[in-house]
């Protein structure tokens, strides 16, 4: 009996794709990361602000199957995503006059952009119309 790889067959090329994708992606974690700090804004640590900031990018590493919209090529950036979450907390007991165990707040807001639509290949521009398309403009 003789066998015939089919067009789903996989060579060991595509294996060794995606062990380069993992060691890349293992050393941009490593390289990457900052400790968290807290900026406290009074001497009695009453008031804080913090911060999550980061941003994140993602190249294709093989070419993308035919049935993938938009069609992505190797080493093409296909995702950019900035993300920030800022937070202010504060303690107000020291100042309150009802003599409550705790009075505090927090303000915290979060949001995100992707940037791939906007500055990306004009095939993610064109994705995001169409996407568009299907929602209420009004």
């Amino acid at each position: 009996m003789r066998v015939t790889p089919t067009a789903t067959h996989r060579t060991g090329n595509a294996a060794g794709s995606r062990i380069a994708g993992r060691m890349l992606l293992v050393l941009f974690a490593l390289g990457g990361t900052w400790p968290v700090e807290a900026y406290f804004l009074d001497t009695n640590g009453n008031f804080d602000f913090r911060a999550r900031l980061y941003t994140e990018s993602a190249a294709a590493t093989e070419a993308s199957e035919p049935q993938t919209l938009p069609a992505r090529k190797p080493f093409q950036i296909i995702e950019h995503r900035t993300f920030f979450n800022p937070e202010f907390e504060g303690k107000l007991t020291p100042w309150q006059p009802f003599h409550l165990d705790d009075l505090s707040f927090r303000l915290a807001l979060w949001g995100f952009y992707d940037g791939i639509y906007d500055y990306g290949t004009s095939q993610y521009d064109r994705s995001r119309q169409n996407i568009r398309a299907r929602f209420s403009q009004g």
